[in-house]
């Protein structure tokens, strides 16, 4: 078995609890210089769509789901580990939008290589052509503002869906238990 807690896993423990400043640890730049993209406090108001990618709401879901969209869930996992046939490891459940692909780990602002690669190798798997990629996380959260970001970048058709899984259960949707798509070696 493999672990893979490394400092993004505890970055976004840190993150996705508001620890930093005011909290005895140092305050950190909010978004990487090169790409624009936010490394630190995870959860907070998003004020606008990620650059040349459409937000879509409840109802854009829905539809868009039901005729040619894969949906992909980016939140993160605090703690985990990876077995050696791909498998995730969690500690907590997540249950997410039926059908529903969960990717954690690719809507950090800085990812690792193995995280990279992952991101790409599932989406090869997973998105067919001509499909549309609907990124959402939670609510108030940079993880899906990221990721959608860096899957456009790949050629791929998206949307970001902002108000995510909250967003989904306020209309009277309905989530269900998830496992992490499984990493490919």
């Amino acid at each position: 078995m493999r672990k893979l807690i490394n400092k993004y896993s505890i970055l976004a423990v840190v993150t996705c609890f508001g620890l930093g400043a005011g909290s005895g640890l140092a305050d950190t730049t909010l978004f990487a210089e090169d790409t624009g993209f936010r490394i630190a406090k995870y959860r907070a108001p998003v004020p606008e769509s990620p650059p040349g990618v459409a937000a879509i709401d409840v109802a854009r879901v829905m539809q868009e789901r039901s005729a040619n969209a894969v949906l992909i869930d980016v939140r993160p996992v605090k703690i985990f580990e990876i077995n050696e046939d791909g498998t995730w490891i969690v500690p907590e459940p997540v249950k997410t939008i039926p059908g529903a692909v969960w990717l954690p780990g690719i809507g950090l602002g800085e990812i690792e290589d193995w995280a990279g690669s992952y991101m790409e190798t599932s989406l090869q798997q997973i998105v067919r052509a001509g499909e549309t990629v609907i990124v959402f996380c939670r609510i108030d959260c940079w993880h899906s503002w990221n990721a959608v970001q860096r899957i456009a970048a790949l050629g791929y058709e998206v949307r970001w869906f902002d108000g995510g899984v909250e967003a989904w259960e306020d209309a009277g949707g309905t989530l269900v238990a998830s496992t992490p798509w499984p990493v490919m070696r």
